[in-house]
């Protein structure tokens, strides 16, 4: 049986706190992890997508904000150069 949407939001809600736990530590100290920060910023993209997906406006609105304020707290630390897309990496070629 699928969850109900409370019980989504209850676990989204969980979700978001520990993300939002693990951005905090990969923005502080004294080397601030730039990769870290992007992940944990797409994951509370994701959570808020998902919440929008399903319709529940509400926690799509708060998931919405909270991702907001993540950006704006990495945007502290990194700059603006933080929001920019991420460059491909060029892998070496496999041996054959």
């Amino acid at each position: 049986m699928p969850p109900t949407d409370e019980e989504y939001a209850v676990t989204a809600r969980c979700a978001l706190m520990a993300v939002a736990r693990s951005l905090d530590r990969a923005l502080s100290g004294r080397e601030p992890s730039r990769s870290v920060a992007r992940l944990r910023l797409l994951e509370i993209h994701e959570l808020e997508k998902r919440a929008a997906m399903l319709g529940d406006e509400g926690l799509a609105l708060e998931m919405r904000e909270a991702w907001k304020q993540a950006c704006d707290r990495a945007v502290a630390v990194f700059g603006m150069s933080m929001l920019d897309q991420p460059r491909p990496t060029k892998l070496p070629p496999s041996a054959p």
